[in-house]
């Protein structure tokens, strides 16, 4: 038992669970096994039954069926006198004949009682089939019909009486299996019953005792564990903890219970880090400037890490260059003022954004700290102060020793604190000369503002007296100014349209009143593509809802190099266009008379006809387009008169004389 339990200690947790479950795996293997052979029987009883015993009955049932379905059916046939009906029932009989003629072929492959009754059944079957056919030949007389009742009744020594007594003795013997069956099956079923109970209480009781002895193998080395921890709380923290060489889940807790010794340690550790970043930061946060800063932070790292000098180099404006603003534990002017950001450590640093440890230095290295040449054994570490992936300065310190994980911990618990510093110090400098610049610009803006306010009064002045209305509008449409011609014109108060969607206020329809998209506004595309255009067939609706025809031009307008809207200059054309309306109405009745004239009229111009009414066609027979574009001419008499005559030659395609 010893060995047994000594053998599983040294095993996993879950290679014990998986052999607990083999086992149990086992037991459950060995309780089927033993019941498969009886199941296999139980399975053949029921394919038996339902292969053989039971489509015997079913078909026995159907056969019994069809027997009657056919008394009837040769009842009908030969009681109905209607020849179509009598075909329909023959068809049905044939059909039913069909029908138990395949029921027997399935008793065949079902039923396995004496072959003898199947064949006495099919004889009594025939036998039926030729009476039936000779009372069929014979239906039209009374001695036939009387001789098939002899034949089709159920009457004791009928044909169709021992086919139905055949038929229901075969369903008995069915019957018989079936029970006989049901009786093996249920035997069966009680034998394996009581070994299955047998095998269950084997099977709980060997998984028990495998349960007990996997339970001890992983409680023994627990409760060993469980003394240790104990004594680790009450502080004798030098006993051995047990249980550590084990390659499973109870050698890993002895391990974690080791871990434990070394707790005090690093909480001690961690409340050094935290108490000398908390000083560190204090003194930090006093700087007001990056050389104050780069001071603080050097004479208090010092010390804390070791290092025997060390230097600030902080990122200029154009990111080029490094500049020294702090140094510590050497004189002061030895050391290079500015580093180039591809120069040495201290610029790769700078690009990299990584810290840099280089244990052996090479002389050109030392360009920062030139008198480190001289000391024996030098670590040089280099450490960015990156914020938002943009490094803002490096720290160069110089030791003979690579910083220890606590060392390190305190650094990088600086960084943040002393980038966001750098931050800070940089925006109150910036802020300084802000404050500074706009103090100079203070004046500046005060004569200014008179000069912009006396050009916003002359500006206010022109636009005031330009009768055409002026309209400003932003990139998306909205009016950012306006000429009170505008207001004026549309009806709206200045509150009304300012700040608003100018294309859906007064824009919004053409003349018909039909929608005019936005997308199809020149203002708004002129806005959007800085295009001109001159628009003069569209209309502006009034606050009253009454259209208001106009022509405007739109222009963009650009702040700095952008496009930031545009300005529509609209001029009312309501009069113009009534006046055009009065000329149009005007020569449609000049038309009307010289259409209707009774002399004929004809219109010469450059010596060619240019236009002719009506009654010109009627008087020469030639159509109106065919005089037109010809050069008309004039017979006079040979006795007219000569000054008459040459007046009218005078004018090109004049008269022509005529001696006849």
């Amino acid at each position: 038992m010893e060995i047994l339990n000594a053998y599983l200690q040294r095993l996993t947790v879950s290679r014990r669970m998986l052999g607990l479950a083999a086992v149990a795996i086992v037991a459950v293997l060995a309780m089927g096994l033993s019941i498969f052979p009886q199941l296999r029987t139980l399975a053949e009883i029921n394919r038996s039954f339902y292969h053989y015993t039971n489509d015997t009955l079913l078909t026995v049932k159907d056969m019994k069926y069809e027997l009657l379905a056919m008394q009837l059916v040769l009842h009908n046939l030969i009681s109905e006198r209607n020849p179509e009906k009598r075909q329909r029932f023959a068809d049905e009989l044939l059909h039913c004949d069909a029908r138990f003629v395949a029921g027997v072929h399935r008793l065949h492959a079902s039923y396995d009682g004496d072959p003898g009754d199947l064949a006495q059944t099919e004889r009594l079957y025939l036998a039926l089939v030729a009476e039936r056919s000779a009372i069929l030949e014979q239906v039209n007389s009374a001695a036939g019909r009387a001789h098939w009742s002899s034949v089709m009744d159920s009457a004791p020594g009928s044909v169709a009486a021992e086919l139905a007594t055949r038929l229901e003795q075969i369903g008995q013997v069915a019957a018989v299996s079936t029970l006989a069956m049901h009786q093996r099956a249920t035997r069966i079923y009680q034998q394996e019953r009581r070994q299955a109970i047998y095998f269950i209480l084997g099977s709980l009781g060997l998984l028990l005792f495998t349960a007990v002895i996997f339970a001890r193998s992983i409680t023994l080395p627990l409760r060993r564990l469980r003394d240790s921890i104990v004594a680790l709380s009450q502080g004798r923290l030098g006993q051995a903890i047990p249980e550590q060489g084990q390659e499973n889940e109870i050698g890993e807790i002895g391990r974690g219970v080791a871990v434990l010794q070394n707790v005090h340690q690093a909480m001690a550790a961690q409340r050094w880090i935290r108490a000398t970043i908390a000083a560190i930061s204090a003194e930090l946060q006093q700087a007001v400037t990056f050389t104050e800063l780069a001071h603080k932070l050097l004479s208090n790292l010092g010390p804390v890490l070791g290092v025997s000098q060390g230097a600030f180099f902080i990122v200029t404006e154009d990111g080029q260059t490094l500049k020294s603003i702090g140094r510590y534990g050497h004189a002061a002017g030895q050391a290079r003022e500015v580093v180039g950001a591809d120069d040495g450590p201290v610029g790769e640093c700078a690009t990299l954004g990584k810290p840099l440890v280089i244990t052996q230095p090479a002389a050109q290295d030392l360009v920062a700290l030139p008198e480190v040449r001289s000391g024996a054994a030098v670590v040089m570490q280099l450490v960015p102060v990156v914020r938002f992936g943009k490094t803002l300065a490096v720290i160069e310190l110089h030791g003979s020793r690579v910083f220890s994980e606590d060392e390190r911990a305190v650094l990088d618990g600086l960084l943040p604190l002393l980038a966001l510093t750098l931050e800070i110090i940089e925006r109150n400098t910036r802020t300084r000369r802000l404050l500074e610049a706009t103090q100079q610009q203070a004046a500046q803006l005060e004569n200014q503002a008179a000069e912009l306010a006396a050009l916003e009064e002359h500006s206010r002045l022109i636009l005031g007296a330009v009768s055409d209305g002026i309209v400003g509008l932003d990139n998306i449409g909205r009016m950012i100014f306006a000429n009170p011609a505008v207001f004026a014109l549309l009806g709206y108060d200045s509150d009304e349209l300012l700040g608003k969607q100018f294309h859906a206020m007064v824009h919004y329809a053409y003349p018909d009143g039909s929608d005019l998209p936005g997308e199809s506004c020149a203002m708004q595309r002129t806005a959007q593509d800085g295009q001109v255009r001159k628009v003069a067939n569209e209309v502006l609706w009034c606050k009253n809802g009454t259209p208001l025809a106009v022509e405007y031009v739109t222009t963009p307008f650009y702040k700095a190099g952008q496009l930031v809207g545009s300005v529509i200059v609209l001029r009312d054309i309501t009069e113009r266009q009534a006046a055009e309306e009065r000329l149009r109405q005007a020569h449609e009745e000049q038309m009307a008379i010289f259409e209707t004239a009774s002399l004929g009229i004809a219109f010469v111009r450059d010596g060619v006809l240019v236009n002719a009414n009506r009654r010109v066609q009627e008087l020469f027979g030639y159509a109106v387009e065919e005089l037109l574009g010809q050069a008309p001419g004039l017979y006079l008499p040979a006795d007219a008169d000569e000054a008459l005559a040459r007046e009218l030659n005078a004018d090109p395609g004049g008269a022509r004389s005529s001696s006849g």
